[in-house]
């Protein structure tokens, strides 16, 4: 830990008011352009920083801290970052997926579309490399946890997740296609 991170840590950890500001000044603009590498907007990126490092002050996480400082501020905005993702990424599929199930109950579609539309999801999966097929597959149908799956593939919980991330920007962009084609908007 260099001589900033450790002023910044005792003056946090003695409560003292110029610890935070310190804390603020040194760090916001790299959290900052750190965040937007995942998330590509500049205003959730400093949503996030604040917000976590509002929450690094509040819960006085900085008592935990022997060493370290900057690693553990960046980990953080960067699992705040994913958890963001995760859930743009898990709303968008339900979204995808819902309407994919009113096109299935639509009487509007004949049998020869519905087919088509099978063919096109699970051709979709197939283009998928083996790997993150396999992974997002194990996700949602058989609604294993990324922690159950790095276990079964005996990889990190972050591979899991960038596998089914990639999985799901790839099938995204082929059910817009998709659903374009059936006369259908998302």
């Amino acid at each position: 830990m260099n001589n900033n991170e450790t002023q910044i840590l005792e003056k946090l950890q003695q409560n003292h008011p110029h610890g935070f500001r310190l804390l603020f000044n040194t760090y916001y603009q790299p959290l900052c352009l750190y965040a937007i590498a995942y998330l590509d907007s500049i205003d959730e990126a400093e949503e996030i920083v604040q917000e976590t490092l509002i929450a690094f002050w509040e819960k006085k996480s900085f008592l935990n801290i022997k060493k370290g400082l900057k690693a553990y501020i960046f980990t953080s905005v960067k699992n705040a970052a994913l958890n963001v993702l995760r859930q743009k990424a898990r709303f968008r599929f339900e979204e995808v997926e819902k309407l994919a199930l009113e096109m299935v109950e639509c009487d509007d579609l004949e049998d020869d579309d519905l087919l088509f539309l099978r063919q096109k999801l699970f051709g979709s999966l197939e283009q998928l490399p083996p790997k993150t097929r396999a992974i997002f597959k194990s996700i949602v149908l058989d609604d294993l946890k990324h922690r159950e799956v790095a276990e079964l593939y005996g990889i990190s919980i972050n591979t899991v997740k960038t596998h089914y991330l990639r999985a799901l920007k790839k099938l995204r962009g082929n059910l817009q296609t998709i659903i374009v084609i059936c006369g259908y908007w998302i």
